[in-house]
């Protein structure tokens, strides 16, 4: 009996052996898309939810931050090979020109934010996204393409208030803080230092203007959720262009009787160009259904750097804050159609930046929210691609850059605080090295 139970114990330790060795030389293979049930947990304790409770964030020893930085499968893409497409919006052949041109030292700055858009979110949207470019996500072909870490001081993931005071100040702070790092100490924003280089400013975003990440760019409060402050903040601010949700113009809409007014994206353009001396700020509003792939943000975009372009350049940030919402709610759909109406407004940056050479550009996501998977094969239906969570993960976002100096990113894992020092040094003129 004791020999048989001793050649028991030898088979188990021998598959036992097997097993562990087939699972520390399993690399996923060379799917980039694929994220391991390791790398993203599913355990909220280890997560952060944005809209409802930004302090939720517990500690966890488990981290899904470190999404291999060899996963760059997709960095070597062929661009004389990609689809024909004669969109308005970004042709095929611009696109080809925007990503082969040499550019200059920047003058202008803009920094685009797919909010909750993690990894294989964009692996999704190339894949079901419909009414689309036919060469895809305009973003996925600019030439630098890297990861971003994206965790702040509190323990567990970020939320957008510290993800956007990371990548607005180049600094880390504690969720839920905008702008500051505790109750005594400031941070300066990018758009606080383009306003000291006589560059003009412009906050664009689906979300309501006092939201976190636009508010990340353009305040200082000890708690999101100070949204009186905050807007009010903001308006006394005023960024010369401010585009966002029409539920901020019904709250404070008395308090802004001096600026250039529009609701409606289709008028902006139209209310943009009645005050051709640029004599007032532009509010623009408008309610952007941010689960349908729409040409709105696209036109906020394209109406922003209308009123933005001068002689001493400005610097933009643009949110779709769409992949966050359906995040929480489990809207797979959403994701993918959010994601779509994102890159279509970033469509319409490349295309300014091929028109203004000595203008840089930096996409990417302030946190991943859901922590998509899925499955290890070519071909898959839009149910088979599965949640672990509905709240924010750890995970690495990526990071793509057109323009003068942004090859720091390409191939690497960087901190999210990496593109907020890059965004400052290039407003003042100067390059910064990681």
């Amino acid at each position: 009996m004791k020999k048989i139970l001793a050649l028991l114990l030898c088979i188990a330790l021998v598959f036992s052996f097997s097993a562990c060795k087939g699972k520390n030389n399993d690399t996923g293979g060379n799917n980039s898309s694929v994220i391991s049930n390791s790398d993203v947990s599913s355990n909220s304790s280890a997560a952060s939810t944005d809209s409802d409770d930004s302090s939720s964030s517990s500690s966890s020893s488990s981290s899904s931050s470190n999404i291999s930085s060899t996963l760059f499968d997709d960095d070597e893409v062929d661009i004389d090979k990609i689809v024909s497409d004669n969109n308005s919006l970004l042709s095929s052949t611009d696109l080809k020109k925007a990503v082969k041109t040499t550019y200059k030292k920047p003058k202008n700055v803009i920094i685009m934010i797919a909010d909750g858009m993690g990894p294989n979110d964009i692996e999704v949207c190339k894949k079901f996204s419909t009414y689309q470019f036919k060469y895809g996500l305009s973003f996925t072909y600019l030439p630098n393409r890297g990861y971003a870490v994206t965790d702040s001081l509190s323990a567990g993931a970020t939320d957008s208030a510290a993800s956007a005071t990371a990548l607005a100040t180049g600094s880390k702070t504690h969720n839920g803080y905008l702008g500051m790092l505790g109750a005594n100490t400031t941070l300066k924003n990018a758009s606080e230092v383009a306003r000291e280089q006589g560059k003009r400013v412009g906050i664009v975003t689906t979300d309501p203007l006092s939201g976190a990440t636009p508010a990340g760019f353009s305040v200082h409060n000890t708690s999101r959720y100070n949204t009186d402050q905050i807007a009010n903040s903001l308006i006394e601010f005023a960024p010369d262009v401010a585009i966002g949700n029409s539920n901020f113009h019904s709250s404070y809409a008395s308090k802004m009787s001096h600026f250039n007014l529009a609701v409606g994206v289709d008028t902006f353009k139209s209310a943009i160009a009645s005050d051709p001396t640029f004599s007032k700020p532009f509010f623009g509003f408008d309610n952007f259904q941010v689960f349908s792939n729409s040409d709105r943000l696209a036109t906020a975009t394209s109406a922003a750097l209308s009123r933005l372009e001068n002689d001493k350049g400005f610097f933009l940030m643009v949110e779709h804050s769409g992949p966050d919402n359906a995040g929480h709610d489990g809207n797979l759909k959403g994701k993918v159609n959010s994601v779509a109406s994102f890159d279509k407004a970033v469509a319409v940056a490349i295309k300014y930046c091929l028109k203004h050479p000595d203008t840089v550009l930096i996409v990417t996501s302030d946190h991943d929210n859901g922590g998509l998977i899925l499955p290890n094969k070519d071909n898959y239906e839009l149910s088979d691609v599965r949640w672990t969570s509905n709240v924010h993960t750890d995970a690495d976002v990526r990071v793509f850059g057109l323009g003068y100096g942004t090859e720091i990113f390409k191939g690497k894992t960087v901190d999210n605080t990496d593109i907020g020092k890059f965004l400052i040094a290039a407003i003042k003129g100067k390059t910064y090295k990681i």
